[in-house]
């Protein structure tokens, strides 16, 4: 196995960072879709006509966290690499 000295640094920069920081994006969108899922399918399918009052509420608030979940993933994608890239430019140049 070869060094790693002849590999480009843009691969190298904080790899593990970037590692962990891609997996919580993954997560928290896959998560996202996820909540929505389960609360959309639920209202579909839930059996209101026994009064049960909490059950549509729940599986709203379901369907608001997944929303929720699924943009932080997003931003949180943009945020963290804008992060990387200008860190990297102000160490290496652009």
């Amino acid at each position: 196995m070869s060094d790693n000295t002849d590999q480009n640094p843009v691969f190298q920069y904080r790899a593990g960072f970037r590692s962990l920081a891609n997996s919580v994006q993954k997560w928290l969108i896959l998560g996202g879709l996820a909540l929505s899922f389960i609360g959309t399918f639920g209202l579909l399918f839930a059996n209101l006509s026994q009064g049960a009052f909490c059950i549509p509420c729940t599986l709203k608030i379901l369907i608001i966290l997944g929303g929720v979940s699924f943009i932080a993933g997003i931003a949180w994608g943009f945020y963290w690499r804008k992060k990387i890239r200008d860190e990297f430019r102000a160490k290496f140049g652009p």
